[in-house]
């Protein structure tokens, strides 16, 4: 599963993919509303750690009237309705190609990514062609 960063999150807006509650005032308070399954919850404003200390996060939504709701985190039952770009693995990965190049130059790296594969194709081509002459019945 791709990781994300909470600010790729933030911005976006919430969709729960199962029953979620949203709570008002703070998180966990008693007041909370039940968001059912594929309804929008909101546009994320930011995030606060959950109260009891378990490391989870809940997500703040602003609502209309400048107040906000908390919803918990399970990428189980929540989901974005826009795409979220690039995952941390992904940048990650992209990050450490670049050093790569940097360290030894475009055309080594390149020549090494893809200079085998050229160079056995270009041979098995030459072979082709000697051998397609060489028992070609039209000559």
């Amino acid at each position: 599963m791709a990781t994300y960063s909470v600010n790729d999150i933030i911005n976006k807006t919430l969709v729960a993919k199962d029953n979620v509650l949203g709570y008002f005032d703070k998180p966990r308070s008693e007041r909370s509303q039940l968001f059912r399954k594929n309804e929008i919850i909101g546009r994320v404003y930011s995030w606060v750690e959950d109260p009891k200390n378990t490391g989870q996060i809940f997500w703040m939504i602003e609502q209309k009237d400048g107040k906000y709701m908390y919803v918990f985190h399970d990428s189980n039952r929540l989901t974005i309705s826009e795409p979220l770009g690039k995952s941390q693995q992904e940048k990650e990965k992209e990050a450490e190609e670049q050093t790569k190049k940097d360290e030894k130059g475009m055309f080594v790296y390149y020549f090494e990514k893809y200079g085998k594969i050229v160079l056995l194709s270009g041979l098995g081509l030459a072979v082709f062609k000697v051998v397609y002459n060489k028992y070609n019945p039209s000559k």
